[in-house]
């Protein structure tokens, strides 16, 4: 169990995003005890148990949902169930599972380290946003350009996504400074869980990248999901103006996706 604790601790420290699930109360029979704890990963594996057969499955299927909003559940699940097709395992009693989401707290991932980065970076931060950039280009990878509290990182394009590990609730921006990386950059991040991905560029360029990602096999509807070109369409040109336009676009997708959130238009009266 003190593992268990350890490596909840490992990946709040890395921001990566789980969930931890804790037996709290039991009644009648039932595989564990309150107080086992399993931790569910993004992939669906894990690590512990809170009692294995149908009673885990439905464990690590509502951590999954939860993980991807961030959110934290009690779970009641009863084990009466021998209904025909139900889960091996069932003892006939009660649990009460608690399901908590852990680490990955929202990321804006920017791709290239150039003007429109900076003042994207610098703007995300006063909106507390966890702000990474990452770039193939030592020179332009350096923190002196960065508010102390983005995290700057120089390495491959090509294994970027890798190195990043995005997650449902991250945000991936993609400015780099050719046509060849931003599609490379574009087909990798669509092939990740990422809730937000979006792409600078001309009308044109975008076009033409979609059309080459589609032929590459990217499934339409994931396509569909990229903002490309990225941004509100406000008029602006300038590095602050775009950074405005990107923000904004982030923002109302964040409380499109969730109606439960109330913008700050709604609070005015």
């Amino acid at each position: 169990m003190t593992s268990l604790f350890g490596r909840a601790q490992e990946l709040l420290d890395e921001n990566r995003t789980a969930a931890l699930a804790t037996v709290v109360e039991t009644k009648g029979s039932s595989p564990r005890k309150p107080g086992a704890r399993m931790i569910v990963y993004p992939d669906g594996s894990i690590e512990g148990t809170v009692g294995g057969g149908g009673l885990e499955k439905r464990v690590i299927e509502e951590s999954l949902a939860l993980m991807k909003k961030g959110e934290s559940r009690l779970l009641h699940i009863s084990l009466h169930d021998q209904a025909p097709g139900a889960s091996e395992g069932m003892c006939g009693g009660e649990m009460r599972v608690f399901i908590e989401s852990i680490g990955g707290a929202p990321r804006l991932l920017i791709l290239g380290a150039g003007h429109v980065a900076r003042t994207l970076a610098r703007m995300a931060v006063e909106l507390d946003l966890n702000v990474m950039v990452y770039d193939n280009r030592e020179e332009y990878a350096d923190d002196k350009y960065f508010p102390s509290q983005v995290r700057v990182i120089h390495g491959p394009f090509e294994n970027a996504m890798e190195r990043l590990e995005p997650a449902p609730r991250d945000s991936i921006v993609i400015m780099t400074y050719n046509h060849e990386w931003d599609q490379s950059l574009l087909k990798d991040a669509l092939e990740t869980s990422a809730g937000y991905v979006g792409m600078i560029g001309s009308q044109t360029k975008c076009k033409q990248i979609r059309d080459n990602l589609t032929k590459l096999g990217i499934p339409g509807e994931r396509l569909r999901q990229a903002h490309a070109p990225i941004g509100l369409p406000i008029g602006g040109h300038a590095p602050a103006e775009i950074s405005i336009s990107i923000l904004g676009e982030m923002i109302r997708e964040y409380y499109n996706k969730d109606q439960s959130k109330t913008g700050n238009q709604d609070s005015i009266e």
